[in-house]
């Protein structure tokens, strides 16, 4: 494969800044909130991106992804100016994002729409991504910057979160020419972001919480770490985006320069690991990942998992990558699996490719939060139990209460006593007939998606001492 020299990099790179104006306008794409250059969602695919590079002036695959730092992304009127996070406007809010505190986006028709059925709304999603965009800090001399990045959010109701997972997709890692790290240069680079955010009721801000930085995952040069706040580096205001520190040529992340400078020995052989220096030559290169509505992963259900490359060399070749299943792809009489390998056709691979984005979006870094799978792909068990009196005696009246638990309220309620029709209410009450009467209760419950629904059963003794439930 050819490389950019760092000459070409700096061309690139120079050409695509030099369109930021003077003032900031508003997004055209998010309504309210402020952004530092104009960008504009191009006609013919709806992609955001600066205005001439619409007609194709500029290459499509993003060199550093094209696109300069534009600063911190805040809604006007800040209520509480000084205090850590973003403020996104009395729009974007847990009260008007989450579903389970706003049922109204769950329901078709709505302008708080959710087509993915993770309750976020779709809004929020576009809005939080963007506003927490990593400000990602290159070696200005980086000679392998392409890629086509993606992105998704979910939401974990039981915790209370947000998960952002930056995807960049890079077309290819060009290794390490000073020692060369176990495995060398590959096709395609799986390297990636997980941000976590929340919203503090007390000042109306979004705020990070932590992140988890891919660093050589799984190789035995693993740097890889969840970087809480206190150990983040934040060029704006504390909590909001944070920098993170990109290796050249590996493309793997760090969370300060320190962290990225290491000189490490596995199997006597030497590799060494660095990112830009901040004080001399070539410097960094300071860039917000791009988000734009239409690489947004978070349409996986309601759309296709696999995606095409934007580039016209690369999509030629009929390749796809799929991002939520494991790709396949037939190579003489071998069919290959489960690798990302940045669009490139199989005979012009090299060095193998990378490990496929598949296993980080379904491991616990984004579908299962500490075993909270959240709405989504793997919803949690929708399921309820019965919960009543410690004893029971004979003509003495038992009230049951129907408990939830992984569902959207309001529910409904159909209870049964002996297979009869027994009630319709969030609890149920019978008094009790002679000793040794045994009956059976159940419940039948549906939250307000009827998507699922849960059948618990117990039964009940009456006795002249007192008796219990028997799940």
């Amino acid at each position: 494969m050819k490389r950019l020299t760092a000459i070409q990099v700096v061309s690139l790179l120079v050409g695509a800044c030099m369109h930021e104006p003077a003032a900031p306008p508003v997004n055209p794409v998010r309504p309210g909130l402020e952004a530092a250059i104009a960008l504009v969602q191009c006609p013919a695919n709806g992609h955001l991106l600066l205005p001439d590079q619409c007609d194709g002036s500029l290459p499509r695959g993003w060199p550093f992804f094209g696109m300069p730092d534009d600063g911190l992304t805040t809604a006007p009127n800040d209520p509480f100016p000084t205090a850590p996070g973003i403020w996104l406007g009395d729009s974007v809010t847990a009260t008007t994002c989450f579903a389970d505190q706003n049922p109204a986006i769950l329901q078709s028709g709505t302008l708080l729409n959710d087509q993915d059925k993770d309750w976020l709304a779709d809004n929020c999603e576009v809005d939080l991504a963007y506003a927490f965009a990593p400000r990602l800090l290159f070696d200005f001399g980086e000679p392998c910057p392409f890629g086509e990045p993606y992105w998704a959010a979910k939401y974990f109701p039981f915790s209370g979160v947000v998960r952002i997972a930056y995807l960049p997709a890079y077309w290819d890692d060009c290794g390490d020419d000073i020692a060369g790290f176990i495995g060398n240069s590959h096709s395609g680079d799986s390297e990636y972001m997980m941000l976590e955010v929340g919203f503090h009721v007390s000042t109306r801000h979004w705020v990070f919480q932590q992140m988890w930085l891919s660093a050589h995952s799984g190789e035995p040069t693993d740097h890889s770490e969840w970087v809480p706040t206190t150990s983040a580096e934040f060029f704006y205001r504390p909590g909001s985006r944070p920098n993170v520190w990109v290796s050249l040529q590996k493309h793997a992340n760090y969370k300060s320069h320190a962290a990225c400078s290491y000189y490490i020995v596995i199997n006597s052989v030497g590799s060494t690991e660095t990112c830009g220096d901040p004080n001399g030559a070539p410097g960094i290169q300071p860039i917000r990942f791009p988000v734009t509505t239409s690489h947004n992963l978070g349409s996986r259900f309601v759309g296709t998992q696999c995606v095409s490359s934007e580039v016209l060399s690369r999509a030629s070749n009929g390749r796809t990558e799929c991002f939520y299943v494991l790709r396949q792809y037939t190579v003489g009489n071998l069919t290959l699996t489960d690798q990302f390998c940045g669009w490139t056709a199989p005979n012009n691979q090299y060095g193998g490719c990378s490990t496929p984005y598949y296993n980080y979006l379904v491991s616990d870094k984004f579908e299962n939060r500490a075993g909270d799978l959240g709405p989504g792909p793997n919803p949690p068990v929708f399921s309820a139990s019965i919960v009543g009196p410690s004893s029971v005696t004979t003509g003495t009246r038992g009230t049951w209460t129907a408990k939830p638990f992984g569902g959207l309220g309001p529910y409904s309620y159909t209870w049964s006593v002996n297979d009869l029709f027994a009630g319709s209410g969030a609890t149920m009450s019978r008094t009790m007939g002679p000793a040794g009467t045994v009956i059976e209760v159940s419940l039948v419950m549906r939250d307000a998606l009827a998507r699922t629904s849960t059948t618990a059963y117990a039964e009940v003794v009456a006795t002249t001492s007192g008796g219990g439930l028997k799940p």
